[in-house]
């Protein structure tokens, strides 16, 4: 169990923080001040799930803010939590829904918060596939310069590279080409 568990204190200035698997991100409705003290303060009042390690709120107003947390080594189904590490306020959260999106990617977390103009100090709280969310905090992917000649278009170093960023388990990274026409 004590594997799972997330140690907050230094993930705030941490680049494509990205929570896998997913199911560790719990989206919860929330009422409060949307201000670090109030979050923190409403967090550690509170049970959560055992594998529960960042929690994402939102509001009425479609503001969201997302923190970090760290559970008590527990066996029981809910625990306390020990901290809270708050991340993002809404003045730095952009949510984005696409059902294409697999959330379960780095790379595809960092493609569509890049597509809509997540800068790399926001965080991009994603509703993607099987209406899954999840979180990239921070995103900067790597940039893998992929030169490659054409036709055919496009190429097929390319679609090669796509398709094992779609499953392997890598930090994020975005392909870009730069293609040799031999026309």
């Amino acid at each position: 169990m004590a594997g799972d568990i997330l140690h907050v204190g230094a993930l705030r200035q941490q680049q494509n923080f990205v929570p896998l698997p997913y199911r560790r991100v719990s989206f919860q409705p929330y009422q409060g001040d949307m201000t670090e003290a109030a979050i923190t303060a409403h967090l550690l009042n509170r049970e959560v799930y055992r594998r529960t390690n960042v929690i994402v709120l939102h509001n009425t107003d479609n503001q969201y803010a997302v923190a970090a947390v760290q559970r008590l080594d527990s066996e029981n189904l809910f625990t306390l939590l020990a901290a809270v590490e708050v991340l993002a306020l809404p003045a730095d959260c952009v949510y984005l829904h696409d059902a294409n999106t697999d959330v379960a990617n780095p790379s595809a977390l960092a493609k569509i918060a890049r597509l809509n103009g997540v800068s790399t100090q926001q965080t991009a709280i994603v509703e993607g596939k099987f209406d899954h969310i999840n979180i990239i905090h921070h995103p900067d992917p790597i940039i893998l310069r992929v030169v490659e000649v054409t036709p055919p278009a496009p190429p097929k170093l390319l679609a090669l590279i796509e398709q094992v960023l779609s499953y392997a388990d890598l930090p994020p990274i975005e392909p870009v080409l730069h293609a040799i026409d031999l026309r």
